[in-house]
Formats: structure tokens, sequence, C-alpha cells
């Protein structure tokens, strides 16, 4: 029984032995492998197969775009060989060159001659030689480098002077490396080319050899030319092997945020036998602890800036990946300067007690705490996002237009410790206003004055709690300051006016309440030097003829107007209490009586008022009356206590007896009357220097305070004469040697006044000076801070170097272009034409007088690629004895990103035409006359199906071939049907340009004309007709409804956004104002009405900006702005 359960057992058993695994493994090992091996195989054949496809490909392409080339050749093929010294060598083929070439050329010159034949005013001939253009000729340059086993590639505009006098090709394509240079293959192990047949058959035979790794494939084709050419008769200058490189950077430096990213422009690599352009980029020691400042893209330069880089500035080095003949890279270095906020300084800037310390305040008082943004670079563009620099020193502020809610605040210590729940600020410290750069708060009346109570007043920067589009990231910054209630002093209210010297301001304020009875009032006035130089002068008098009204008069303390002086005024009853208890109402005390008992009551401490108690007075007011400042208004712009830099001025483009600066004009004035005693004193004084310190500058012609006269010459440099009047100039008189007019001039305003003496006043008591016996005497004043700096210059714009002209041209720069009307869209990537003939000033190589130079027009581009603008200025003659027309240009030229003047991009060329006019019966005033417009089948027909206008110059002729006009600025329309074309002539006229306040804009159409295939003119369908008016685009009014005089007008108002803006800082109203108005029923804006004046107030809350019209009898009109807003709204 055991034996048979034991055998049971063993036939239950499952599994496989080790021996059964081992040969399973074993078989599976065998399956796998060989799989795998077929697998590998099929990758590897793949992998060939896709490899020889590509070189055959790149093989085919490359023959392809040669043959393409060569069978439309129609001057020249030419076939070079370079020896290792350059030394070039022409042959038919490879055979003859005698030497093994490590480099090879196959260039194809296009073309046709053209032979002009001139006769002479002697009876002579003269021929002439040029090069047909034709559609889009170029010549072509396949170049080969054995080295490197790459082709390359090259084309060239043809040029009418690609041939030189003896009908020689005259045409150098730019060395090797040079930009424009294209790899058209690479890979290629053989080049070879066969011109052996091309005189007899016109057959060129091409044999490229490519590998790819150790594949070979060979490719060979036989080209036949079109046209009959010459072989090898062009003469082939050598080739220069060395390899040369620079690098320059695009940016010599950029300001960028914390946050943002930043892809820098690339560089421009240039050198010779050099087509590696690619660069590294590489940063040197910027300090974020995070790491976070780094490249993103080390190749393409694209950089991001930590949240928490603290480096004022690092640099970022561009290296070139390909090195020179001596194994060197190039490089340069960018500098990133960081701007950001790192601090706020906050302080208090006024406060209605003068007493109180920089951080006291008192109960029933009001004060401003002012606060000012700090950081590197604050106030500079930044170059990623780049934003308006306005808000950099700004704090954020409720209302603020960007949304920020980090405003203005008083800090609850409750926030952030529930257990203070006792101390409740806000329940005694008021904010009452605030902006970007200050706060004004009130403090209750019943607040504790033992010290005890502190209160902390927090800003934030706004500049680091805003993000812009680029990323902007900064930690926030934010500072605070502490402030403690104290008890106040005896405490003085501002004046509601304003003081002025040369006006007897009338105050009514500082007599309110005070007994009338008397019918006249003491005014009391002590003024104090703010700087301390000189005592307080003590002032008691009676006002104007014993009257009522309490009037202050500055100039009866003979002031030092460059000083700053602090008013403190109070108004006393001269009739004693005494007196009108006794009923004795109209009893003056003597003059001094009265003085005395002032004098010796008189308060020694701010606000020095009397404390006595003989008379009834009222409180003291006090007003701080500053150094007058002078108002300029410049391009549009108001300059108060501001220096101004005039835009430069190129000497060339003043005329003889025309103004160098004139148009810079005071038109106010401020802490001073404004009327003929101070306008007709109005002075100026001319410096010459470098910096700005005015001890440095040579003295041209000044006013003396001497002499009280002018010192120096009128007549300077042996040319310019000053006119130092109200209306500052410097004039040329003769272009002598007009580049001794150039330099660094400063214009330094100034003015004599005299304080006025009155006799109105009768004079109660004085201290602190000698009242009767001031000298009073005429003082000269200069507005040292209104200071106009302007630089006379000799530099032109544009070098040209042509046969027609050589020398330098006044060119306008692409931003003044973009102001300029006959320069209509300056950024579009076609050619553009401008809308009239353009003349400026320019100078001939080796005079020095310069000239005017006029182009019939200017073609102009914008190309995004390169970043650059492109011009060529052109000239248009009419040889009419020759019934010809003459266009030459003066060649292309370039102004790219960061430039400073116009570069020669390609040469210019001439062309001559058969006078041909293909416009008849042109209207043109009262007249019929002939004229030549391009035909659709001409080269130069200037529209395509998405180019339907452009702008023209009509030369207008009558029959006898007479120029009787040349029409700038025509606008020409198209209008396409199947292949005919419809042209409509259309003229607009601005108004004159004296009448600068006159934006009608009259339109007239000088013709219809049509054509169809096979007609050879331009034929009229429509004759002369005016069009409707329009309105000047750059005309825009921006506020209506202003009511004046029983008219209603429109006019412009700077925005509150604007840099015209009139109103900043504690300026709130502006006499004198002298608007552009236009009623609301011209609508051209023809009629503008210039002489009305007005004052105009301006207040600013919640986010609005209101402005009011008006007069001291009538309101003309309210207005408002919301912040961000793009007009003024009238205010029922």
């Amino acid at each position: 029984m055991l034996r048979e359960k034991g055998r049971t057992m063993r036939k239950d058993q499952r599994g496989f032995t080790i021996v059964e695994l081992l040969i399973a493994v074993a078989i599976l090992a065998i399956v796998v492998a060989s799989v795998c091996s077929f697998i590998l195989v099929g990758s590897r054949s793949y992998a060939s197969a896709n490899s020889d496809i590509s070189v055959q490909q790149e093989a085919q392409l490359a023959l392809n775009q040669m043959s393409d080339v060569l069978i439309d050749t129609t001057r020249s093929v030419n076939y070079v060989g370079y020896d290792t010294t350059g030394l070039a060598t022409l042959a038919l083929k490879d055979s003859e060159f005698g030497f093994e070439p490590v480099a090879k050329s196959l260039i194809m010159y296009n073309g046709a001659p053209v032979v002009t034949t001139t006769t002479n005013p002697d009876g002579t001939t003269t021929t002439a030689t040029t090069i047909e253009e034709g559609n889009g000729n170029k010549h072509y340059h396949f170049y080969w480098d054995k080295n490197d086993e790459t082709l390359y590639y090259f084309e060239l505009p043809v040029q009418p002077d690609d041939v030189d006098a003896e009908n020689n090709i005259n045409v150098r394509f730019p060395a090797f490396g040079d930009p424009g240079w294209v790899v058209l293959a690479e890979h290629v192990t053989k080049f070879e080319v066969d011109l052996t047949q091309v005189e007899e058959k016109r057959v060129v035979q091409l044999n490229l050899t490519f590998v790819n790794g150790k594949r070979e494939y060979n490719t060979s084709n036989n080209v036949t030319i079109r046209n009959k050419v010459a072989v090898n008769d062009a003469e082939i200058g050598p080739l220069n092997r060395k390899k040369t490189l620079s690098i320059i950077a695009r940016e010599t430096s950029v300001i960028l945020e914390p946050g943002e990213t930043y892809h820098f422009s690339t560089p421009k690599v240039t050198g010779q036998n050099v087509t590696d352009k690619s660069v590294t980029w590489s940063l040197v020691s910027p300090g974020s602890p995070s790491g976070g400042t780094y490249l993103t893209d080390t190749a393409n330069g694209i950089l991001k800036i930590a949240a928490d880089e603290p480096a004022a500035s690092f640099d970022v080095v561009i290296t070139t990946n390909a090195v020179d003949s001596d194994g060197n890279h190039a490089s340069c270095t960018i500098v990133v300067y960081i701007k950001r906020a790192t601090g706020i300084n906050m302080y208090k800037s006024a406060d209605t007690n003068e007493e109180n310390g920089p951080n006291e305040i008192s109960p029933g008082c009001t004060f401003t705490i002012s606060a000012n943004v700090v950081g590197p670079r604050l106030g500079e563009t930044c170059s990623a996002c780049g934003e308006s620099t306005e808000i950099d020193h700004y704090v954020s502020w409720e209302g603020n237009p960007y949304g920020n809610i980090y405003v203005w605040r008083i800090v609850d210590p409750q926030e952030y410790n529930p257990s203070m729940s006792w101390w409740k600020p806000k329940d005694h410290l008021k904010l009452i206003d605030q902006d970007q750069h200050s706060a004004t708060f009130y403090l209750e009346k019943n607040t504790p004055d033992d010290g005890s109570f502190v209160f902390v007043v927090q800003a934030m920067s706004l500049l680091s709690t805003y993000p812009n589009e680029q990323g902007r990231c900064e930690y926030f910054v934010g500072e605070a300051i502490e402030l403690k209630s104290v008890k106040g002093k005896e405490n003085a209210a501002p004046l509601g006016g304003s003081l002025k010297y040369g006006e007897e301001t009338l105050i009514k304020e500082i007599v309110e309440d005070l007994s009338t009875e008397g019918h006249k009032y003491v005014t009391c006035v002590r003024v104090v030097d703010n700087s301390g130089a000189s005592p307080d002068r003590i002032l008691l008098y009676f006002t104007t003829g014993d009257g009522a009204d309490y009037r202050i008069a500055p100039d009866l303390f003979d002031l030092d107007l460059n000083g700053s002086y602090t008013f403190y005024m109070q108004a006393l009853d001269p009739v004693s209490k005494e007196n009108h208890k006794l009923g004795n109402h109209h009893q003056s005390d003597s003059n001094q009586e009265i003085w005395d008992e002032y004098i010796n009551h008189l308060s020694p401490t701010k606000p020095y008022g009397y404390v006595g108690d003989k008379y009834d007075y009222r409180k003291v007011y006090y007003s701080v009356l500053d150094k007058p400042k002078l108002t300029f208004s410049y391009n549009n712009v108001s300059y108060k206590g501001k220096n101004i830099t005039y835009d430069p001025v190129n000497i060339y483009s003043v005329g003889n007896g025309t103004g160098i600066v004139g148009e810079i004009k005071p038109t106010g004035y401020e802490n001073i009357v404004q009327d003929n005693s101070v306008w007709t004193n109005y002075k100026n004084s001319l410096y010459e220097g470098e910096g700005t310190d005015i001890s440095q500058w040579k003295k041209i012609y000044v006013f003396d305070e001497g002499t009280m006269s002018y010192e120096g010459k009128k007549e300077f440099a042996g040319k310019v004469t000053i006119d130092p009047k109200g209306s500052m100039f410097m004039k040329l008189e003769h272009q002598g040697d007009i580049l001794g007019a150039c330099g660094n001039y400063h214009i330094v305003p100034g003015m004599v006044y005299q304080n006025k003496q009155s006799d109105r006043y009768r004079i109660i008591g004085w201290s602190g000076f000698d009242f009767p016996n001031l000298p009073r005497k005429e003082r000269y004043y200069e507005f040292d801070d209104s200071i106009i700096h302007v630089k006379v210059t000799s530099e032109f714009t544009m070098n040209i170097q042509d046969d027609w002209f050589k020398g330098q041209v006044l060119f306008p720069l692409p931003a003044q272009m973009a102001g300029n009307v006959l320069f209509p869209n300056m950024e579009s990537a076609d050619w553009q034409m401008s809308s009239g003939s353009w003349s400026g000033v320019a100078l001939r190589d080796g005079q020095t007088n310069s000239e005017n130079i006029e182009f019939s027009y200017v073609r102009y581009k914008y190309s995004k690629e390169h970043k650059a603008y492109y011009v060529e200025p052109v000239k248009v003659d009419i040889k009419a004895g020759e019934k010809k027309i003459v266009t030459h240009s003066y060649g292309v030229y370039v102004f790219e990103e960061n430039g400073t003047k116009w570069d020669l991009h390609s040469k210019g060329y001439t062309t001559e035409k058969a006078m041909n006019f293909n416009v008849k019966q042109f209207d043109y005033n009262g007249g019929q006359y002939q004229t030549y417009f391009p035909l659709p089948t001409e080269s130069d027909f200037p529209f395509t199906d998405t180019i339907t206008e452009t702008y023209t110059v009509l030369g207008i002729y009558n029959d006898g071939l007479w120029n009787a006009a040349n029409l700038s600025g025509v606008l020409v329309k198209a209008q396409k049907n199947g292949d005919s074309y419809r042209i409509q002539f259309i003229k607009k006229n601005k108004a004159n340009i004296w009448d600068v306040n006159n934006h009608k804009i009259t339109v007239a159409s000088y013709g219809v004309y049509t054509w169809s295939p096979e007609q050879t003119e331009w034929h009229k369908q429509e004759g002369y007709k005016p069009l409707p008016d329009e309105k000047d685009p750059d005309w825009v009014v921006n506020l209506t409804g202003l009511n004046w005089g029983g008219k209603t007008y429109m006019m412009y108002f700077p925005l509150p956004s604007e840099g015209g803006f009139p109103f900043s800082g504690s300026v709130k109203e502006i006499k004198g104002y002298k608007p552009t108005l236009y009623e609301t029923t011209d609508i051209y804006g023809e009629h503008a009405d210039t002489y009305k004046e007005c004052t105009v107030k301006y207040e600013y809350s919640g986010g609005i900006h209101r402005i009011v019209f008006g007069d001291q009898w009538n309101t003309y009109g309210t207005f408002q702005c919301p912040d961000g807003g793009t007009s003024w709204s009238l205010v029922p």
C-alpha cells in the first residue's frame, strides 16, 4: 500500500525540470536574436536608403538651380579656379588649370548693353554704353570651397553702369562671407564645369559629386543656353582667403525689470570667408540668489531676469562660434541694467502748524505726507516693455487708472495684533485726499496730544505692484512713516489766494468778523526770510486811504526777488476795546500807541501774532512768496521753471537772414504781476560752452547786473546776430565761415525789476529794515531754472557719392519722416513713393557754402526682418530738346535699428527713355496740357492686384514742350476691370503754411482716363472737377460745448495723460489762457478764434479731472475727463 501511495504522489507533481527550462531559454534566445537582427538590418537599410534619397534630392536641387540660371544667361559665362594664394585663373575646363584649385566659381553676367549716342554742341558725338536692367535681371555667382565641401550662391541686381568706358564688364560681387551669400548644397566633394562647347553649341556641362558618410552620388547635366553669350570675358580679381571676423551688438545696453524676459536683437556678424554667423550668448556675474537669472536660449539670446535679481547691472557676452585665421573668436558685450524700485522716501511736506517737528502732528491740523520712490534706472524706459516711465516714481493711490489696490493707508494695528482693539487710529486720523505723490490727512481735534498716540501711514510703490505684459515681477516695495500726536502751538491759517510782486492783493478773510465800526483796520505784516540771511521785516499800516480793505503789497518791503519769504499777516482794530465800551467807535489810538502796544505784545514764536488785550484782532494767516518763475511754450508743451533742450539745429539748414533760434517765447510769469512793467524789461543772455555749470561758459552777449546793460558782441563769429528781446533769437547774417556758428549755446532769460513805491498807505511803524530810506533801485534777476540749451551742429544724415552729386545731405531720419505728409505708410514692406518732391540742405564735397538739393520723389519701405528702413532718392529731368526723360537714382540707403545716419546700401543708376506723352488733354489751370504716366504694359507701372493707389509727380507740358508745372503729391487711384484699367488723378491742397489754424483740405480731380490692351496711351473719360472738401486728419478736437459770447465752440485741450497737460503739483489755475477756438458749425476748422482770453481752473477727485473755463464774471463751460480718458465731456 505504501508503495502505491508513493507512486500516486509522484504522478500528481507539476512543473519543469531545470533541463527543460535551459532548453526553452536557449530556443527563446535564438528566436529573439533572429528578430533583433532582422530589425537592425531593416533599420540600417532604411537609414542608408533615406540618406541616399536625401543626397540625391540635394544634388538634384543644386543642379536644377544652376541649370535654370544658365539657360537664361544673356551676356557671358565665366569658369574660375583659385590657387592656394587666391589667384584667379579662367579656364574652359578643369584640365586647363595646371594646378589643383582650392576653390572654384561659375559666374554668369546678364543685361544687354545699350549704346546711346549724344550730339554735342560742336557737332561731335559722344557714345555711352549702359546695361539695360530688364525685368528683374541679375548676375549670378556659384562658389565651391573644396575644404568646406560646400557650394555657395549669390545674386546681384543688374545696374545700368555694370559696364566701363571700354565696354568691359564692371561688376564686383561682395567678398565671400559678406551678407547675401547663401548655402546651395553641402557634402559637395567635386565641382567641375566644361565650357568648351559654349561658343559652338551654347552647351555647358556640369558635373557634381556628393558624399554623405560612405555613400557617393555623381550627377551631371548638359545645359543649353538660349542666347549667344561670351565666354570668360570678365576680369576676375584674386580671392582673399584670409578669415576675418567681427561682431557688433545691436544694443550696447538694455534696461530690464525683475521677472521680465527679453529677446536680444540678432548681432551683426561680419567677416571675409566666414559663413557661420551663429553665436553663443553667456552671462557674467548675475546675482540672483535663486539662480533665476539665466539665458533660456544661449543660441538666440533670450534672457530671463529673476524676481530676486539684486544686481544693479551685469554683462551679457556674445561670442562667435566661428574663428578667424588666427583661431580667435570675436565677442562683444551688452550691459544689462536692472531697473527696480528699492525704497520710498516719505516725509511730512506740509503742516498747518509749522511749529511741529518732522514726525509731529497736532489735533485740528491738516498735514501732507509726500513720497518719492527711489531705485536704480527709474525714469528710464525699459527695453522689454517699452512702457512710459510716468509711474516709476509714483506710489499707488485711490482711483489710479491701473486698478491697483495697494494705496495710501493708515495702518491699523488690529490687523496684526487683535488684542489692540482699544486703539483705533482711523477714528482720529482721516485721509482726505491722495495722489501719486502725496496724501493729505486731518487729525481730529479730540485726539489726545500727550505724545502717547502714534500713527503709522504707509505707501506702496506702484511700479513694484504693477505687472506688465513682459512679466514684471518685483517684491512689493513699501514704506511707512510714524507720526506722534502732540499739543499744537498757535496755528496760522494758509492764505486762500497768493501774493505777487507788483500787485496789491485784496484779502477779505483776514478781517472776517472784525468790527467795521471804525471803517479801517491796521494791517500787520511780518516778512521772514526763509534762508535766515536777513532779519524779519515788520510793517504796520492803514490800508487804502483809511478804508476797510485789507491789502498786501510785497513791493513795500523792497525784497530781493531771488529769495523765498513767508508773509505772516494779521488784522487789528485800531479802536481799543475800552473806547468801544465808551461808545467811541471811531476814536482810533495814535500811530505811536498802536505801534507800542503791538510790538510789546508780539509773540516771539511762529506765527508771530499779536497776543495783547488792548485791541481786538483775528488769527494770523501766512503765505509763501518764492522767486518768480517763467513759463515757456515750446512744441505745444508748457515749461514752468524748467530748463528746455531745444531740438538740435543744423547750421546748413539755416538760410541767410533766417533765425537759428526763435520759436521759444515766454508765455507767463508766476509770483509776479504780468504787465508791461515786466514784459518790457525781459532780457536774454547768450553763453556758449559744455556742461551745465554757467560759471564755465563763455559769455557771448550777456546782460550785466553791475552796469545794467549788455556786454559782449551782438554779432559774433562774423556772421550770427543776436536779438536779446522778449523772443530771443539767433540769426544767420551770412554764410562765411559757417562752421564758426556751431557750438553748444545757452540762452539764460532774465528781467530788470524795481519794487514799486506806493503813497496810498499810511505807515504806522516798522522794524527790521529802514522803511523810509529803502533804495528801491532796479535789479537784474536771472531765471536760472529756465535756461534754453541749443546745440548748433554741422552734421548731415546722408553721404551721397554719385555722378550727379557728391557730398552731404540733411535728409530726415525715419522718426522725422513719420511725421511728414510726404511719407505716409512708413511701415509698409512694399516700396512706397513719396506724395511729392522733397528738397533740403546739401553740402558738396570741398565746398563751405550749402545749397539746396531736390529729389523729384523718394521711394521708401521698411523691412521687419532686418529692422531697417530703406529710401531711394530719385531725380527726374526732362530734356525737352531731345524729347527724353532722364531718371536718376542716387542709390538706395538704409537706416538700421539704433542707427544715426543713412548708410549706402546699393549704388544708383541713370536711365533715359523717349518722352512719350501718353496722357493728353490734361486739364490744368484753365488750359489743356500733356503728361506721362506708365502704361500697364510697362515695367514701372505701379499698380498690382493689391496696390491700387500711389502718389506721383506729374510734369505738365504744352504743345511746345515747355514745362508748365510739376504737380507733386498727385494721388493716382486705379481700378482694374479684367485686363483694362481706369485711373483718376486727384490733388489735395492744404491751406497756406502761414495759415496754421486752417485745417480745410480742398480736393479736385484732374481727370479720369482708361486703357485697354493693345492701346498705346491713356484715353480721357472725364475732365477736371472739384471733389468734396476734407478735414485735415491731423486736426483733432476733444472738447465741444464751450459757450462764449452767445456762440458754441470746440477746441483741443491737453488730456491729463499727455505731457502738455498744464496742471501738475500745486498748479490749480491758469490765468490769461488763450485757446484756439472753432465754432461747432466750422466742420473743416477753417476759421480759428485765437483772441479770446480766460482763466482755467482745475480740480481732481475720485479719478475725475475737471476743468472750468471762465473769468471773474462768467463761466463758459465745465468739462471733465476720467483717468485714462480720451476726451473732455461737458458737465451740464
